[in-house]
């Protein structure tokens, strides 16, 4: 694989607390896009995508829980839908 020569970049850094406060802010914003734009182009049923969001959000809070699909899901979908679940 061809290499390019190191870029060299200048940060520049806040100053103040309310400057490190919005860079943080503008931080979080494009990390929210960014995992939005990818479950969006997912190729998934709503439902999961929806899943996913709620995942995310949980996961934000420190309260989520996987779920257990299988043996145990009652509504019989499995995680890729009712056709592809193992009956044992």
């Amino acid at each position: 694989m061809r290499k390019s020569a190191p870029i060299e970049v200048v940060m520049h850094y806040p100053k103040t607390e309310e400057g490190w406060e919005e860079l943080g802010k503008r931080v979080a914003t494009a990390h929210a896009n960014y995992v939005i734009e990818k479950i969006e182009r997912l190729n998934c049923p709503t439902w999961q995508k929806l899943e996913l969001y709620q995942a995310v959000i949980d996961t934000t809070k420190g309260t989520y829980k996987p779920k257990v699909y299988g043996k145990n899901d009652s509504s019989g979908f499995g995680l890729w839908g009712r056709d592809t679940v193992r009956k044992n």
